[in-house]
């Protein structure tokens, strides 16, 4: 009849399969894992190593993130608190690691106190006097820190300062690996001499405690209506 429709019939060994329309702008079809979503700033480190290592896992990529991540603050000491500690009367020892939840105590940069103490890694001040300390004793330390997971969040001036830093230290450990499709050691040499670079700025930057081009500055003589003798 004219103007029907005949309802298509499957064909033999045919199979029909319903697949939704895929809309563009919706959600993609294979979400990322959480810890590569949660934090923008890492993520943005992930992407820019895996765009440049071709058939880097993420597995791989995350594992090397967190060696770089913990290797720069120990050689950079670039988290520093400055304490003011007290040992009351009867009391030997004092323990600041963990500082938080978030971080670690691995190192004391500077101490101020009594005599005949110890310490011992990672943060505990012992008092080493044989009889019992009659009074309280007061005194100050310097703690180096490092964060204690992938997980914990670094400041914001570390991803702004030194971004490439950690970048580099990624590619100098993956390019090192023997035998993998990306090995490369002129390429970990380059790599790897930049981190190193970068890791002593950011200790010299810290030592100053941020603060850099300090020169003294002095009133130009024109501008005193003086002429400087020759």
């Amino acid at each position: 009849m004219a103007g029907s429709r005949t309802p298509s019939v499957p064909r033999r060994n045919e199979r029909i399969v319903n697949i939704p329309p895929f809309q563009a702008g919706s959600e993609a079809p294979c979400d990322l894992p959480s810890f590569l979503t949660e934090n923008p700033d890492l993520g943005r480190l992930y992407d820019n190593v895996m765009a440049q290592v071709p058939g880097l896992t993420t597995d791989m990529c995350v594992l090397v993130a967190w060696n770089t991540i913990e290797d720069f603050y120990q050689r950079t000491t670039y988290r520093r608190e400055h304490v003011y500690w007290r040992m009351d009367a009867g009391v030997y020892s004092l323990n600041f690691d963990p500082w938080d939840p978030e971080w670690r105590v691995f190192r004391f940069l500077w101490y101020r106190g009594p005599d005949n103490v110890k310490f011992e890694p990672p943060g505990v001040l012992r008092d080493l006097n044989a009889t019992p300390p009659p009074a309280t004793r007061n005194g100050e330390v310097l703690l180096a820190l490092k964060p204690k997971s992938i997980a914990t969040r670094l400041p914001y001036d570390v991803w702004t300062l030194w971004f490439e830093t950690l970048q580099a230290g990624m590619m100098y450990r993956l390019f090192l690996q023997p035998k993998k499709p990306y090995s490369d050691i002129q390429l970990a040499r380059l790599h790897g001499a930049m981190y190193v670079s970068g890791c002593a700025g950011a200790r010299a930057l810290r030592q100053a405690n941020s603060i850099t081009d300090g020169a003294s500055w002095r009133f130009p003589l024109f501008a005193a209506g003086r002429v400087k003798n020759s």
